[in-house]
């Protein structure tokens, strides 16, 4: 993947958050009956909302830790599964960034009904799915130098 086409990358998962959240962050509605239901929250702690209350640490750590994984991949150039996997969890960290400074709270809507389970978002999905890409570019990369 190459520079621009990761910037894109991650821009784009950063509007469908955002649009997402207008769109449905008022939701409650089920989808799948037993499987997945629109679900209106505000978050003001971290992941699954650990840390309540405390959303502007949150946002200026949040903020901190962006502006570096984005100064890396400026500067880096990272390619493959790893420089998609930071690319979304750049655009995923910036989603919940703006949240949390325009709102102070960040609105999660996607709830599973199978299992207990916190309730989640569009960026949450990207910083998640980022996070295993990277891991896996990391060491398919890894391997890749060693046969």
């Amino acid at each position: 993947m190459n520079h621009r086409l990761t910037l894109r990358t991650a821009l784009t998962v950063l509007v469908l958050d955002q649009l997402s959240k207008q769109w449905l962050g008022q939701a409650d509605r089920v989808l799948i009956p037993g499987v997945l239901k629109l679900t209106g929250v505000r978050n003001t702690g971290a992941a699954f909302g650990l840390f309540g209350g405390g959303q502007w640490a949150l946002a200026a750590v949040t903020a901190v830790l962006t502006l570096l994984v984005l100064l890396y991949i400026w500067r880096a150039r990272p390619r493959g599964l790893f420089g998609l996997g930071l690319a979304l969890i750049a655009s995923g960290a910036l989603g919940n960034l703006v949240d949390r400074l325009l709102l102070g709270y960040v609105v999660d809507f996607i709830e599973l009904l199978f299992v207990r389970f916190a309730i989640f978002n569009v960026a949450d999905i990207a910083v998640t799915c980022g996070c295993i890409l990277c891991v896996v570019g990391v060491l398919t990369e890894r391997e890749a130098r060693h046969e």
